[in-house]
């Protein structure tokens, strides 16, 4: 924009951006409720999501407020919001700040961030928290590639470069989730290629399956149940049937190429569709190390602190040295575990070591519940 010098009576006019407030933005940090939060500003359109989150838009013809990212120092002059009820009062959660000509799209992120963060809490069974534990994450949306088209992340902030030219929506919510892993997943780090940093492939990957399993109707935030069956078909399913086909003592394990980052992201799939999201979070935020395989190893711990696990067949699973007791959770028939004879389902197990065993079933027995009886759980 320009600025005018009226320090003279000759008012001069440069052509540089206003330097913005930290957060000068028309919508406060918190507020009671949302007619205080619409007594801000008229037209606002409001989005009440699942979960207890909400979208706020402002109006297209609302006078501009301007802002600048940290990285590149561009000036934004419009915003959309993400609010979520928090110990009785709404909380702004995110910001997506962009161009007058991606308010659409802004507006549909707005509410797929309502709906990651919702998933989020509901699979894992806990709250989201940012990189660099910060309360709200701003997103930036650049019309320019910025010589880097597609996503970053940078200081607990994302930037998406090139909007102008996103080809598909199914693009914007998968370069959104990707930079979203990043932003909010504790993952294995260190590799040569793709990139250094797992989050943003098991983000891509993971959430997109979360997604696609959601059948919680919304407003349109972007996403259309075609594209992520055929991303889960052409992303997923391959990870999930290598890691399937190799196992956790596969030696992909100790490398950090390309190779062993797909390994590493389909167990953590794996581990999803067969154990549960619940088991899978304990171990992604109990890990100690960055490797690929000390996933394996928290896994194995998160998989040993429970009482009973139910597994969806056929599935790597860490069992324990411990009497197990192994009921039909799906199907009948018997469990097969390599290196042992058939297991008639209702049975028992005793594993003579810990280890992973790949537990797959005959017949239509396709989940298992496996109990161990003296286990008390914390």
């Amino acid at each position: 924009m320009l600025c005018i010098d009226r320090s003279g009576p000759g008012a001069k006019r440069y052509n540089q951006p206003v330097m913005p407030r930290p957060d000068d933005s028309p919508l406060p940090v918190s507020a009671e409720s949302l007619d205080a939060l619409a007594s801000r500003q008229e037209g606002l359109e409001i989005d009440r999501l699942e979960g207890g989150y909400f979208v706020v838009m402002p109006p297209a013809t609302s006078a501009s407020f301007y802002t600048s990212d940290p990285y590149k120092g561009k000036v934004f002059d419009r915003a959309a919001y993400v609010y979520a009820r928090r110990e009785g009062v709404l909380m702004r959660i995110a910001v997506v700040h962009h161009h007058p000509d991606d308010r659409t799209w802004a507006q549909k992120l707005a509410r797929l961030i309502g709906r990651l963060l919702r998933l989020h809490q509901e699979k894992f069974g806990r709250p989201t928290r940012f990189q660099r534990s910060g309360d709200e994450v701003r997103v930036w949306l650049f019309r320019d590639a910025m010589g880097a088209a597609g996503g970053e992340t940078r200081g607990g902030q994302v930037y998406l470069y090139g909007t102008s030219s996103i080809p598909t929506p199914l693009e914007w919510v998968r370069t959104l989730c990707h930079e979203w892993g990043h932003l909010t997943l504790p993952a294995a780090r260190g590799f040569t290629a793709p990139e250094s940093d797992a989050g943003g492939m098991l983000g891509e990957r993971l959430f997109l399956s979360w997604l696609l399993a959601d059948k919680t109707g919304g407003p349109d935030d972007g996403t259309r149940r075609a594209d992520l069956g055929l991303y889960g078909k052409r992303q997923c399913e391959p990870l999930l049937a290598r890691f399937l086909s190799e196992g956790p003592t596969s030696k992909t394990f100790e490398r950090r190429d390309g190779r062993a980052m797909d390994l590493y992201v389909g167990a953590a799939l794996a581990a999803d569709r067969a154990l549960g999201s619940k088991i899978l979070g304990t171990a992604l935020w109990s890990i100690d190390g960055t490797a690929p395989r000390d996933f394996l190893d928290a896994l194995r711990n998160a998989a040993f602190l429970k009482r009973a696990i139910t597994v969806q067949l056929p599935a790597w699973v860490p069992l324990a040295p411990s009497d197990y007791s192994v009921t039909p959770a799906q199907g009948t028939g018997s469990l097969l575990i390599s290196g042992r004879a058939p297991l008639r389902v209702p049975g028992r197990l005793h594993p003579s070591r810990p280890a992973f065993a790949l537990l797959k079933g005959s017949g239509s027995l396709s989940a298992i519940t496996l109990t161990r009886p003296g286990v008390r759980e914390g």
